[in-house]
C-alpha cells in the first residue's frame, strides 16, 4: 500500500516542528500528529522570555508560532488536535482518532507530560492548577505551591508580588538551582515547609503533615509543580512502562527494553532525554533522527 508521506512525526512541540523542517530541508514529505489543539508543546508555557535559546529572546509561545509558521510554509502537513493512538512499529502506521497514517518512517516525539497528584483531580480547576499562569491575572492572598524542584521555586519567586502570603511545601530539601535558593531569602512572604507532606483538604483549608506535627493552611489557590513524566504511552506496547523514558541508538533509533532496535522508528526530544531535557538537545536529536531516516531510505 502506498504511504501517505515519507516521515509520521508525532507530536508538534519543538522536537516534532524540528524534525518537520528537516525533512523538508532533505526532500522527505511529512505528516505531524499533535494531540493538543494549539501546536508547540511545552513552549506555550514558557511565558518569560527564553535565556538559553541561542538567538531567540522571546518567549516559549513566540519561539513556537514561529516554528509552527516555519513548517508550514515547508512540505509538511500539522494535524492538530489528532492524537496518536497506537503505533505499528512493523507496517510503519499510525492509528489516529482520525484514522490510520502510513509512512516510511515514524519519529516519536511526544514529550514530557506533568506528574499530578490524584487526590486533587477530583477539585475544582479553579482551585488547582499544574500550569503556571500568566502573572498579571494570577493573584491573590494565600497561595500554596506544591513542589521543591526549579519549576517550583522560579514560581515562588515569579509570584511573590502577586500574592501576600506564598507557602511552598516539599516532602524532601529543596531541589532547585542555588541561584534560585539564593533569591528565597529575599522574600518575607514566601514560607518554606519541607519534609512535609499532604494529607488532606476540605474546602480551601489544606491538612499538612510536618516534621513537628500536622499543620492546616487556609489557601485560595494550589499550584502543583511537582515535576515531568515521559509520555510513553504510544510505546507502552512495546514492553515500555507508561511514563518511563524511550530508550535509543547513536542515531536516534528507538530500542525496545531490551536493547534491540525497533525497525521503521526514531525518537526525539524530552521523551528520550532523561537527564538533559531542553529545547536545544530536542532539536538537535530531530536534527539526527532526520539525517538517519534520510541515510536508510536513501542508501
Amino acid at each position: 500500500m502506498k504511504p501517505d508521506c515519507d516521515v509520521i512525526i508525532v507530536g508538534a512541540g519543538m522536537a516534532g516542528m524540528t524534525a518537520a523542517l528537516w525533512a523538508n530541508r532533505l526532500g522527505l514529505s511529512s505528516i505531524v500528529l499533535e494531540a493538543a489543539a494549539e501546536p508547540g508543546g511545552q513552549l506555550a508555557g514558557i511565558q518569560d522570555k527564553l535565556i538559553d535559546f541561542p538567538g531567540f529572546s522571546e518567549n516559549g509561545s513566540d519561539l513556537a508560532k514561529t516554528l509552527y509558521d516555519q513548517v508550514l510554509r515547508g512540505n509538511s502537513k500539522i494535524q492538530l488536535a489528532t492524537p496518536a493512538l497506537k503505533l505499528d512499529p512493523a507496517a510503519c502506521v499510525i492509528e489516529s482518532n482520525s484514522g490510520a497514517v502510513r509512512g516510511r518512517a515514524i519519529v516519536i516525539s511526544t514529550g514530557l507530560r506533568r506528574r499530578r497528584i490524584p487526590r486533587l483531580e477530583s477539585l475544582s480547576e479553579s482551585f488547582v492548577f499544574y500550569t503556571s499562569q500568566p502573572r498579571e491575572s494570577f493573584s491573590g492572598d494565600r497561595l500554596l505551591i506544591l513542589g521543591g524542584g526549579d519549576g517550583a521555586v522560579e514560581n515562588a519567586l515569579l509570584l511573590a508580588r502577586q500574592w501576600q502570603k506564598i507557602s511552598l511545601v516539599h516532602r524532601s530539601a529543596l531541589r532547585a538551582r542555588p541561584a534560585l535558593l539564593a533569591q528565597l531569602s529575599q522574600h518575607s512572604n514566601v514560607e518554606t515547609i519541607l519534609n512535609s507532606t499532604l494529607e488532606n483538604i476540605v474546602g480551601n483549608r489544606v491538612e499538612i503533615q510536618t516534621p513537628a506535627g500536622a499543620r492546616d493552611l487556609v489557601v485560595d489557590r494550589i499550584l502543583v509543580k511537582i515535576g515531568f513524566e515521559a509520555d510513553s504511552s504510544l510505546i507502552a506496547t512495546l514492553g515500555y512502562d507508561s511514563g518511563t523514558f524511550a530508550r535509543v541508538s547513536a542515531e536516534q533509533e528507538l530500542l525496545y527494553p531490551d536493547g534491540k532496535v525497533v525497525p521503521q522508528v526514531w525518537v526525539a526530544g524530552d521523551v528520550c532525554t532523561r537527564m538533559d531535557p531542553s529545547l536545544v538537545v530536542a532539536a538537535g536529536q530531530a536534527c539526527i533522527a532526520l539525517r538517519s531516516i534520510e541515510r536508510q531510505l536513501r542508501p
